[in-house]
């Protein structure tokens, strides 16, 4: 039986879960940070200043989620590394102290019911050891804008790929984690690091209930830009519809599989679907999609289903 992770019918819904503004160290105001989310078709929004509680807000064109980002800056030895971790749905203000443990503040974050995400992995220069020991986060950030156009480290697909490889499944995100939000002329005056990497959720409703509980099932997916309309498996394979590309790939375990890659026919079709049948020994399939410009999407690990006798 076909598994539909996202309906025909249904509604996506855009936001970005990891943002700063001046309430730590970002340089526009909360207040400033949402109207240009808005202005840029957001659906939601998550502000999360180091170690600092937004509230949330809403209007009727934007949904504001409460949200904070923690973090374990290991700075004093060699290699330099880092735990940043978000809380998005947080109830209330939770407290952190600087002898607290990155497991400590996941476990914090989770005891509250909010969505916890492993934040830029390698801009942290984490091994994927301590990716792995670490326990009970919902999420690592695929891509993150910031660390790709500030430091040259934004992408973080390898992270998702080694754990999963190891049974390890975690959802993925696309955020801009925005602080500087600097005017980009030769781009028309857009934001280098705001408003570039986000997810869509197919939810009932716009409000954090509906958002959280489709996110957790894994009725989402990352993206620069490319859409994924259309995602689905079963016991044979996976089948996925999307915009116009130029490439869609099927990362698994599989060392070598030259049919994971599909590309258009010819030059005058995009690529608009593909199908990929489960190799021999994939234990979990995730699709990547590239467009003419090189933006990507990305879809969460599927895990194969297991045969039925």
């Amino acid at each position: 039986m076909m598994t539909e992770l996202f309906s025909p019918e249904g509604r996506f819904y855009k936001g970005n879960l990891h943002a700063h503004t001046t309430l730590s160290d970002g340089r526009i105001s909360p207040e400033e940070c949402i109207e240009l989310f808005k202005e840029h078709g957001y659906d939601f929004l998550s502000i999360t200043d180091h170690r600092k509680w937004f509230p949330g807000y809403e209007d009727e064109d934007i949904l504001v989620i409460p949200g904070t980002e923690f973090d374990r800056n290991m700075l004093k030895g060699r290699p330099e590394y880092a735990y940043h971790i978000t809380g998005v749905g947080l109830s209330h203000p939770l407290g952190q102290t600087n002898e607290m443990s990155p497991q400590a503040i996941v476990d914090m974050i989770k005891a509250d019911g909010a969505f916890c995400t492993l934040a830029h992995p390698i801009w942290s220069l984490m091994t994927f050891e301590m990716c792995a020991d670490l326990k009970g986060y919902d999420a690592i950030e695929i891509y993150n804008t910031v660390s790709d156009v500030y430091s040259g480290r934004g992408y973080s697909d390898l992270y998702v790929d080694m754990l999963a490889s190891q049974g390890i499944y975690k959802l993925v995100t696309a955020v801009d984690d925005c602080h500087f939000y600097d005017r980009d002329p030769e781009r028309g005056g857009i934001n280098r690091d705001a408003c570039v990497g986000y997810i869509m959720v197919q939810a009932k409703e716009r409000t954090w209930p509906a958002l959280y509980q489709a996110m957790m099932g894994g009725h989402f997916y990352a993206s620069q830009g490319p859409s994924i309309t259309r995602l689905a498996y079963d016991e044979e394979g996976v089948t996925v519809e999307t915009s116009e590309c130029s490439a869609i790939r099927f990362m698994s375990n599989e060392l070598y599989d030259r049919f994971r890659t599909a590309f258009p026919e010819n030059s005058k079709k995009p690529l608009t679907a593909a199908y990929y049948r489960w190799g021999s020994y994939d234990r979990y399939v995730r699709v990547e999609v590239t467009d003419a410009e090189g933006k990507k999407a990305w879809s969460n690990p599927i895990q194969r289903p297991k045969m039925k006798i």
